[in-house]
């Protein structure tokens, strides 16, 4: 089960050719992709831009997880074609609101357009069947790629006290989008998604 026993969720493109899926993870499933995750996490430009300050061990990432969902956060594991490529959650809810972040985590996945497609799936997930109604990011202002990619979600920059309160390191980029503002620009899927408990 998800936060506080509730369902776990998956996202699928069922028809795309990249077979891409989302989904909550059981503690099994987290320790079998603990490995291949401390890799992503722990490769020099990804350990940058997540500010870690050691190398994060299989265990650790566990860890990370378990709070996750202590918490309250819903952690994803991302899958091309039942290949793990990268991991997403949404944190820090606070009634119908939530921070989110995704990483792709191989070099070589990135730039083929991998956290866009997953970031909408995961959007339509949050504010249809969850029923958030606005997602916050902070992003370091030396990651292009990421601010790019909000800003074609629809995302728009915070400022004064709301930035700072969102803002993870004082220089962090603070950004939101409202669920209306997602379905007025994303609210048909490029592709047909299956929304499903498991």
């Amino acid at each position: 089960m998800g936060p506080e026993g509730t369902p776990r969720w998956l996202v699928e493109e069922p028809s795309s050719p990249l077979a891409l899926r989302a989904y909550e993870p059981s503690g099994t499933e987290i320790a079998a992709a603990s490995v291949r995750l401390a890799e992503f996490y722990n490769a020099p430009r990804n350990s940058a831009l997540l500010g870690n300050s050691r190398a994060l061990s299989p265990f650790d990432v566990e860890q990370f997880y378990a709070h996750s969902y202590r918490s309250g956060g819903r952690p994803f594991l991302l899958e091309e074609g039942l290949r793990l490529v990268g991991d997403a959650d949404l944190r820090n809810v606070r009634g119908n609101e939530a921070e989110f972040a995704i990483l792709i985590g191989a070099e070589e996945e990135k730039g083929r357009g991998l956290g866009s497609r997953f970031a909408i799936m995961l959007h339509h997930l949050a504010f249809e069947q969850l029923s958030l109604s606005r997602l916050f990011v902070s992003i370091a202002p030396h990651n292009g790629a990421s601010l790019r990619l909000f800003q074609r979600l629809g995302y728009a920059p915070l400022a004064g006290a709301e930035a700072s309160a969102i803002a993870e390191e004082p220089h962090d980029v603070a950004m939101a989008l409202t669920r209306d503002t997602f379905l007025s620009l994303h609210g048909a899927a490029r592709m047909p998604l299956a929304i499903s408990r498991r």
